[in-house]
């Protein structure tokens, strides 16, 4: 019998199929859609941190300006302070250089002459909308305006202003002290610290969207094997059946991979009209390279099918498979060695904070260990539905839960998928 025979079988045979095969094309699709935005916005938040720091620069020894700084060609003053209009807030950003200057402002073909300014997009146009002696009169003359690449979002107001030397010396207020820089440029994170929050909060956020995607391609796991039994029972071979299986998977995942990049680039509006500190985002920080996006589609596709196809050759189903109760394989204590030594890594990061140990050694300890932690408490999952499951049986006191705690501790993965 044809594989493709057989595959109808099971893919179009009654309702209960078709709505099964259903669930699991839209828990991928949202799986998918809700990885590829995430993805997409971890990377967007260190373009924009890059685009809107290039005026605070970074160093480990700056070069204040002095009164007697004699700038060249290949230097520039900088400062940088707040101003306000109403309630809102505007970065003011302050230059002085020679007029034969080579350093650039990002974003711009010129550099401000004192009593000249650079607007960003967003503030020449409160500017132009706003009467002249409340916000315009302020910076003197407008010599251009920003490119969305020197900003951080399309509401950012932001303000390049030239000056004489003495007159940002004589400067008051709030605000980066004036340095003396080479060249403008911007950075993706303040510092180690941000670098390593920013991966913890990815790896926390994206774990449970991949447990999602693996949740649902298991739905209808005892109505598929009773399928597989009838398929044994008319001859099937084993192989024919696993094979079946992925090919399901496959065409299931698949078109709800590409259902959910649909629905990813259709939300790319609305995800970048979310505020995020000062500006909503650009829709292209939200959009993934497609690169990401096929190795997204490909390897959900490919993965599922491949765990389809070993768990279903594993599994062992016979002709009489959907008659006999099937007891999981119990879960072997090995699975807590990931979880263990995530703990062991967390609390080394603990121990070594006051030591001598490198932050970037340090970082890297803390990422991995909580990676591990992660994707332990998954490996672990199993195991400790066991253990709850049969230390609570000693208590139970009606039928209902002894019947329930005993198929919880004969089929511990199936149920923490469940409750995943």
């Amino acid at each position: 019998m044809k594989d493709l025979a057989l595959a109808r079988l099971i893919i179009a045979g009654d309702g209960p199929s078709r709505r099964r095969l259903l669930g699991i094309v839209a828990g991928v699709m949202v799986g998918i859609t809700v990885f590829l935005m995430l993805a997409a916005a971890s990377q967007a938040f260190g373009e924009r941190s890059r685009r809107s720091t290039w005026h605070q620069p970074v160093s480990t020894s700056p070069t204040y300006l002095e009164p007697d700084t004699v700038l060249t060609p290949a230097t520039a003053a900088i400062a940088s302070t707040t101003d306000y209009y109403g309630d809102r807030i505007i970065t003011v950003v302050l230059v002085a250089a020679t007029p034969d200057t080579r350093v650039r402002v990002p974003g711009s073909d010129v550099v401000p002459r004192p009593g000249q300014y650079v607007a960003s997009p967003a503030l020449a146009g409160l500017i132009a909308s706003a009467p002249a002696d409340q916000l315009g009169d302020r910076y003197g003359e407008q010599a251009g305006t920003l490119s969305d690449d020197a900003v951080e979002g399309p509401d950012s107001l932001v303000a390049v202003i030239g000056m004489d030397q003495w007159q940002i010396l004589a400067r008051q207020g709030p605000g980066m002290p004036p340095q003396v820089v080479t060249e403008l440029v911007g950075y993706d994170y303040a510092s180690q610290v941000w670098r390593i929050v920013a991966a913890i909060g990815a790896i926390a956020t994206l774990v449970p969207v991949l447990l999602l995607i693996a949740i649902v391609t298991d739905l209808g796991a005892a109505q598929r094997a009773e399928r597989f039994a009838t398929l044994r029972l008319i001859g099937a071979t084993p192989g024919q059946v696993a094979r079946i299986a992925a090919t399901e998977t496959a065409a299931t995942t698949l078109l709800g991979a590409l259902l959910g990049v649909g629905a990813y680039l259709a939300l790319i509006p609305v995800a970048a009209r979310i505020v995020i500190s000062s500006s909503r985002f650009f829709p292209r920080d939200l959009l993934a390279s497609p690169a990401v996006i096929a190795a997204t589609v490909l390897g959900t596709t490919l993965g599922a099918s491949a765990v389809a196809w070993w768990r279903t050759r594993r599994a062992g189903i016979g002709p009489l498979g959907a008659s006999r109760e099937r007891s999981e394989r119990p879960p072997q204590p090995l699975s807590l060695l990931p979880l263990l030594a995530g703990l062991a890594g967390l609390a080394a990061v603990r121990a070594l904070s006051g030591s001598e140990t490198s932050p970037m050694v340090l970082g890297r300890l803390l990422v991995g260990s909580f990676c591990l932690t992660m994707l332990g408490l998954l490996w672990a999952g199993p195991l400790l539905t066991s253990w709850s499951a049969r230390l609570t049986r000693r208590g139970a006191r009606s039928a209902a839960q002894v019947i329930s705690l005993g198929r919880l501790a004969q089929h511990p993965r199936a149920a923490f998928r469940a409750v995943g």
